[in-house]
């Protein structure tokens, strides 16, 4: 038997439910199959299935007598797939006299079994041994099924079989097409592509983040931060690093420590948390031996102007250097006859509060040197510092991160004050605090500026601006379904004494009273969101640590 060349064109044509064309029927004169044709497909009804089966003749090479795997397409209203079955098939070859034909001499009615996806006309196997390959060169003898076609689109008459791999060529082709029109539509309309694919931009690349460390600052809108942080513990049932004992605060003003901990000695060394959120002065070896090795860690900052004010009225009769004087504006044109740095720990809240719970110095010079490594040191340890000022950019930048839900970063302002307790600084008395809150300042501007590089490299602006839409909205409609008035309430005007915040200083703080009504369900979720700090740690304590006694939250026994 002669030897048989590798075809070069393994593509044929074959019309469904007729016997085969002239190219598959008869060779050429002079004894050689078509030099563009050389698969013939064979078409032939067997009942109510058409079995496909090819066979290959290359060049005046004579097969006879050969087994052959042909395909049954069931029709559709059967509901079954296509399926592999196994065809006797004799044939005459492409032999040197004209008169070469294809025919089938049995039904394939029978063997049909493991479903396939829509195969075409008898498409070859690629040469070699293997499933769905051809044994040799010589003996073109589908052997072990049509592999190469599966997932193929089915037949159309008169359309050549794609190229074993062809679909896949042209799965991506499609899929080029499509991104392209999509640009073009986006350019021409001026539309962010993230806009018209929201659900493809809103897919997360894994689960969700849930070890967490933040790192709560004061007077930086972080009381909402913890409630967020609060509300994700409980809902997938982290744990969370809680204040042990009858404690608040995780040994703050002092470094950290892991001891302050709840929990750590009983369990060990080795015990790990989930969440760690609560007040503490940020001193890394300690956290680590409490959080495990992958924990995503973050912290808010604010203009150290506004923070520093807020700190003179909340801790107004608190720290020694706000005690004494009437107004900011009048501490601030002479600090050194009020801030005795003498006392400490106590004054901490009164200058460079932020740098201070970050574990440094909050007297140190603002010498550039010093600065800058702090800031690298604090860019080493933090992936993301978010800023007060854009709040709702931080949720979604924060969010992204993390690969959390929407509602996940949906909060109400909590621990905020009202407007007739919020002080106004004159323009010198703002570049004063400026100067008194240097090393603040820096990191401020310094935090600010990479804040808004990671956002711009996160999202196009069109895309800012309308999940940031979302998010507002989210939380305009979650007001309307919780909150009565869809409003904060000042100390006296809230019903349940259990959402009373804590009031300190001069600052008059405001709280929420919920919609009556609501059925229990709601209820839990709108409690969640406006419950004050206090009482929200005090109930994940009682949660987690069911075995010791509950938090004692003296002010709501007043």
């Amino acid at each position: 038997m002669g030897r048989t060349s590798r075809p070069a064109n393994r593509g044929f044509l074959c019309q469904e439910g007729t016997a085969p064309g002239p190219q598959g029927q008869r060779a050429a004169a002079g004894g050689r199959c078509p030099a563009s044709r050389p698969w013939a497909g064979l078409c032939g009804s067997v009942g109510s299935e058409v079995c496909w089966a090819a066979v290959c003749q290359i060049r005046g090479t004579r097969v006879s007598g050969r087994r052959l795997v042909g395909v049954c397409q069931v029709p559709a209203s059967s509901g079954k797939a296509w399926t592999r079955v196994r065809v006797q098939s004799t044939d005459e070859g492409c032999s040197p006299t004209p008169g070469w034909q294809v025919s089938a001499s049995s039904s394939c009615s029978a063997q049909c079994h493991t479903p396939l996806l829509p195969v075409p006309c008898g498409c070859p196997p690629k040469w070699g041994k293997g499933p769905g390959r051809v044994a040799t060169r010589q003996h073109a003898v589908l052997s072990g099924g049509l592999a190469e076609a599966v997932g193929s689109p089915p037949l159309l008459p008169g359309r050549p079989c794609p190229r074993p791999g062809g679909r896949f060529r042209c799965f991506w082709a499609v899929l080029l097409l499509l991104a392209l029109a999509v640009l073009l539509l986006a350019g021409i309309m001026h539309v962010d592509v993230g806009l018209l694919m929201p659900q493809l931009g809103d897919q997360a690349d894994g689960p969700p983040v849930t070890n967490v460390m933040f790192l709560k600052t004061h007077k930086t809108a972080s009381s909402t931060v913890l409630n967020i942080l609060f509300r994700f513990a409980e809902t997938h049932n982290l744990s969370t690093a809680l204040p042990a004992g009858g404690r608040f605060h995780l040994g703050y003003p002092w470094l950290f420590l892991a001891r302050y901990v709840e929990g750590v000695e009983e369990g060990g060394p080795g015990r790990r948390f989930n969440v760690l959120c609560n007040h503490l002065r940020f001193n890394p070896p300690e956290v680590q031996k409490v959080m495990p090795n992958d924990t995503f860690y973050f912290s808010i900052l604010r203009n150290p102007v506004f923070q520093l004010e807020s700190s003179f009225v909340y801790y107004k009769s608190y720290v020694p250097a706000f005690r004494n004087v009437a107004s900011l504006d009048a501490f601030l044109a002479s600090p050194w006859t009020y801030y005795n740095q003498s006392l400490g720990l106590r004054n901490a809240y009164a200058r460079n509060s932020m740098w201070f719970d970050l574990g440094f110095d909050n007297d140190a010079p603002p010498e550039e040197g010093y600065v800058r490594a702090r800031l690298l040191e604090v860019e080493r340890r933090f992936q993301l510092l978010l800023i007060a000022e854009h709040f709702d950019e931080s949720m979604v930048l924060l969010r992204r991160l993390l690969r959390w839900r929407l509602d996940d970063v949906v909060a109400f302002r909590l621990n905020s004050r009202s407007q007739h307790s919020v002080t106004s600084l004159s323009t010198a008395g703002q570049e004063r605090a400026k100067h008194w809150c240097a090393l603040d300042w820096r990191l401020y501007q310094h935090f600010n500026r990479t804040f808004w590089a990671r956002l711009r490299a996160e999202l196009s602006p069109r895309r800012l601006r309308s999940e940031v839409a979302q998010l507002r909205e989210r939380r305009r409609e979650l007001a309307v379904l919780c909150l009565q008035d869809s409003e904060p309430k000042n100390q006296s005007q809230i019903t349940d004494l259990r959402l009373r915040p804590y009031q300190s200083g001069r600052a008059d703080i405001l709280g929420y009273n919920l919609r009556p009504g609501l059925d229990n369900q709601t209820l839990k979720m709108c409690q969640r969101m406006v419950m004050p700090e206090l009482q929200y740690m005090a109930h994940l304590y009682t949660l987690q640590f069911p075995d010791k006694p509950p938090k004692n939250i003296a002010f709501l026994e007043a």
